[in-house]
């Protein structure tokens, strides 16, 4: 029996506590994000918590960053200058721009792939199931494998934002082929 004076002493497990290869496996996302400075949670020694100070004062600055180079891309066509004459801060607004869209669909890619890659893992859990199925024709292995046949069935998992599209390898594509669309029509408009 524990006496009361080491009850007290005895360590705490917290549920909290995620598995270390749980938060391996959305590092990298963590670190894009965190780069990025749209990251929300800081994830260390297996918790998650708020954000520290110093990373809300790296989103401030990002933002700033931002809002300077579109600034400057926004008001370059109202400039006085002669054609041929391209200031230093036009083309670090140029510049700026430029890293933050090509960070973007880097982001944008990793997350379309990943997202594949999960989709084809649930593929296969479901043709293991199917296999086990036909392997035993009773048992809790078949009840296993049912259960799980029937939840993928019944309820697919999808990633999608905010439940408006689902995010698969082609919605990469898919927003290549609205960006394209949109480029051919602004530039039919100033050159026609």
């Amino acid at each position: 029996m524990i006496d009361e004076g080491h009850a007290s002493i005895a360590e705490y497990l917290s549920n909290d506590i995620l598995d270390e290869d749980f938060l391996n496996s959305f590092a990298l996302i963590w670190r894009l994000q965190l780069v990025l400075g749209s990251c929300r949670v800081d994830a260390r020694n297996q918790f998650i918590s708020a954000p520290t100070i110093t990373h809300k004062i790296y989103t401030i600055a990002i933002l700033m960053f931002i809002s300077v180079g579109y600034y400057q891309i926004l008001h370059y066509s109202e400039r006085a200058y002669p054609d041929d004459v391209v200031t230093m801060v036009d083309l670090t607004g140029v510049i700026v721009m430029s890293i933050l869209v090509t960070l973007e669909l880097f982001g944008l890619i990793y997350l379309c792939y990943h997202a594949e890659l999960f989709h084809l893992e649930v593929s296969r859990v479901k043709v293991s199931s199917i296999e086990l199925m036909s392997v035993y024709q009773s048992g809790p292995l078949r009840d296993k494998a049912k259960s799980i046949f029937e939840l993928i069935e019944n309820i697919p998992p999808i990633f999608s934002v905010y439940g408006m599209f689902e995010i698969r390898a082609y919605t990469f594509i898919s927003l290549l082929s609205v960006i394209t669309w949109l480029l051919v029509t602004v530039l039919q408009f100033e050159f026609l």
